[in-house]
């Protein structure tokens, strides 16, 4: 992970207390991406806590199962839909992530681009990791998507962690 990304995400982490998050009682999965791997989604809700004057915004965010194809493996997440409208501003960024059972913790692989457009349409962000070789052991790969939403004084970060793609390829 990029010192600039370890910033912006140590900076979100202390936006002001007076935002409403709300994440589903853990991941929910939606319905499949078009590879028809399973999806998992959360949500954003920016607003008053007491619900009194601010217009709530919520915000959908989704990890897909990593796609591995030939020596590559491929993480792709996305924010893909706002209600009642837009935020000011959105930023998605997914990150490929393989799990070392040594130590037992996911560790970031490859981080992908960043796209700063809110939907609609959907803005997605892809984390490639080129030339896997193969392996006689299993390795699992996962997308971890990171979605931030602002608009006024309001903002919040959340993400989502995708099912696990098992490959033979390190």
């Amino acid at each position: 992970m990029s010192k600039a990304t370890k910033l912006w995400r140590s900076l979100l982490s202390m936006a002001g207390t007076a935002i409403l998050l709300v994440f589903a009682a853990g991941p929910a999965l939606a319905e499949p991406d078009p590879t028809g791997a399973p999806v998992t989604t959360f949500t954003i809700t920016l607003g008053d806590e007491k619900g009194a004057s601010n217009e709530v915004i919520t915000c959908e965010g989704r990890a897909y199962k990593p796609n591995y194809s030939g020596s590559a493996v491929v993480a792709t997440g996305a924010i893909t839909k706002c209600s009642p409208r837009q935020p000011q501003t959105c930023r998605t960024e997914t990150d490929l992530m393989r799990y070392y059972p040594g130590p037992g913790t996911f560790e970031v692989l490859a981080a992908g681009s960043v796209n700063y457009g809110c939907p609609p349409p959907s803005r997605s962000s892809t984390a490639t990791f080129r030339d896997c070789q193969p392996s006689d052991v299993n390795w699992s790969y996962m997308s971890r998507t990171w979605v931030t939403v602002s608009d006024g004084a309001s903002q919040k970060t959340g993400y989502a962690d995708s099912s696990l793609l098992n490959v033979k390829c390190a």
